[in-house]
């Protein structure tokens, strides 16, 4: 989470009626973030890539072992990868998710711009 901003609303959202303490939710969020793992192809470089949404779906389920098609979605801003949303069950377990599936991009082409 890039901002304070950004991890206070989570907190209120999410966190504050989970049942841990702030401690234990953000840990709990540090160990989902730990299990997957984004692919190299997607992760590295240093120029920008397009890719369809089915493209980035289908190396995640590759590099990750048990996640499926179902239980992942990509979701853009405009022509850019916005956020991959990736379900996992209370034990971080992959899990799939119609809900999330549903609400993901299809664009043929999201582009990837990579993090300097």
């Amino acid at each position: 989470m890039p901002s304070m901003g950004l991890i206070g609303h989570q907190w209120r959202k999410h966190g504050s009626c989970s049942g841990l303490t702030q401690k234990q939710y953000f840990d709990k969020t540090r160990d989902a973030y730990d299990r997957i793992k984004i692919p190299a192809d997607l992760s590295t470089g240093d120029q920008s890539k397009r890719l369809s949404a089915d493209a980035i779906e289908s190396a995640f389920v590759d590099a990750n072992p048990g996640m499926t098609k179902s239980g992942i979605a990509i979701s853009c801003e405009g022509p850019r990868l916005e956020e991959v949303r990736i379900c996992l069950s209370k034990t971080l377990s992959f899990r799939d998710c119609a809900e999330v599936d549903r609400q993901g991009c299809r664009s043929n082409a999201a582009e990837i711009i990579p993090i300097r």
